[in-house]
């Protein structure tokens, strides 16, 4: 097992989400995210994760939530 594998690993045992959203951020932005995959899925992903990782970029794997856009107003 690599550090990548296991760093992966780690995050799976501190989440314990049934799906998983992985992303990938270089200095150019952020890649197109891959959501609501499965563990065995990601770890699928490691070479691509590995690939991205070596030329700079940024990993993130977090747990499938729902995501909301909240609108703050200030009243004056």
């Amino acid at each position: 097992m690599d550090k990548t594998e296991s760093t992966v690993r780690v995050i799976f045992t501190a989440i314990e989400a049934p799906l998983y959203d992985i992303g990938v951020l270089s200095e150019r932005g952020m890649f197109p995210r891959l959501d609501g995959i499965s563990a065995a899925a990601v770890l699928d992903k490691l070479s691509l994760l590995k690939y991205h990782n070596a030329h700079g970029s940024h990993n993130r794997v977090t747990a499938d939530t729902p995501r909301f856009l909240s609108m703050r107003s200030t009243v004056y």
